[in-house]
């Protein structure tokens, strides 16, 4: 990853497949509209273009979802799923206003 400026904001979202994309453009649309400070780090896809590209790991790990904040020099896991086979129950029932609540909380 990419090392943030001391001050940013940010979350990083790896996410893979088209569930997942769906879900982080989701996501990451939430997270602009609570405080569009924050920084979004993601693996680029079609349906999903992050504010700036995750350059660790090179590509997302298959069938896993994964949002972390990073504050100062700490990093918090907010959500995960995974590596779990289709059909992705847990993150299609990730509640986005929830984990997007969540990774405002932990920046504050």
């Amino acid at each position: 990853m990419t090392e943030p400026l001391r001050g940013d904001k940010l979350s990083d979202l790896e996410a893979c497949d088209l569930a997942f994309k769906t879900r982080a453009d989701k996501l990451q649309k939430k997270l602009k509209e609570l405080d569009d400070s924050i920084v979004v780090y993601g693996h680029p896809r079609s349906g999903f273009q992050p504010d700036r590209p995750l350059e660790e790991p090179a590509k997302p790990t298959k069938g896993a979802f994964k949002v972390s904040v990073v504050k100062d020099d700490d990093v918090v896991e907010v959500f995960k799923t995974g590596p779990e086979a289709r059909p992705f129950k847990k993150l299609k029932n990730m509640d986005i206003d929830s984990v997007a609540d969540q990774i405002v909380a932990a920046l504050e």
